[in-house]
């Protein structure tokens, strides 16, 4: 089988970022810059991937730039209240990326399930226990009235044992020294560090150390971090899913 003809094979026939592949590998550079724009407005989280992956070494650092300038303004549109399209399926159906707060995130987690097309700014799970655990505002029931019984919600610890997201836009994500069931963050992007391992509080070897993170399940696949993945010291005790997972800056593993 040709090149052309594996790439093809690998991300789909017919596809923008699978033609632009194909340009790249001919020497077609001005080809090849009109299909990644194209490639982009599609999907441009599968487009970082096959870049890193398919595109000749020379060029990979310029399309990675335009290819994060794409997603910054998406991600800029979304904060100020836009839904940009993030992701067009293969029966053209648009999904908008939309920006996600703390209390929209902790709100969406109890609903239970997948995370889709969201921009979270930073998924911190000792934040997000920490604000779970936060005492209930004071009660407002008057005197003589008999309390309402409210519906139990999931216990912070329970409530984030579980987290799935995909096709996400992260700007950081932090899990710091717990174990949990499940982590699965597919086909999204980190905007910034992924720390799930050993750090320290200060200077190395001299201040209090963080301790890695454990899971059952780490699933990782089609993902890319544009900065610095810190994996040192993680145990997985279940399944590790790491599959096509693109570390585009500094990686601890």
């Amino acid at each position: 089988m040709e090149h052309e003809e594996l790439v093809d094979f690998i991300v789909f026939r017919g596809q923008p970022w699978a033609q632009a592949a194909a340009h790249e590998e001919a020497g077609d550079a001005e080809g090849a810059d009109k299909l990644w724009q194209e490639s982009f407005e599609r999907d441009v989280l599968t487009s970082i991937e096959v870049i890193r992956h398919f595109a000749a070494p020379a060029r990979q650092a310029g399309l990675l730039a335009r290819a994060r300038a794409h997603l910054d303004a998406l991600v800029a549109q979304a904060k100020a209240g836009g839904k940009p399209t993030l992701y067009v399926t293969s029966k053209g159906d648009k999904r908008p990326l939309v920006a996600l707060d703390t209390k929209a995130l902790l709100e969406q987690l109890q609903k239970g399930g997948e995370i889709r097309y969201a921009y979270i700014p930073e998924l911190d799970v000792a934040q997000l226990a920490a604000q779970l655990a936060a005492p209930p505002p004071p009660s407002n029931i008057k005197q003589g009235h008999a309390p309402v019984t409210e519906p139990k919600a999931p216990g912070a610890s329970e409530l984030l044992q579980r987290l799935q997201l995909v096709r996400c836009v992260i700007g950081q994500v932090s899990v710091p020294g717990v174990h949990l069931q499940e982590l699965m963050l597919i086909r999204s992007v980190v905007l910034g560090d992924l720390k799930l391992g050993k750090a320290w509080k200060g200077e190395a070897n001299k201040s209090d150390a963080i301790e890695p993170s454990g899971f059952g399940v780490l699933n990782l696949r089609e993902t890319a971090v544009f900065g610095q993945a810190n994996l040192e010291g993680v145990e997985v005790t279940s399944n590790a899913y790491l599959a096509f997972v693109t570390f585009l800056g500094p990686a601890k593993l």
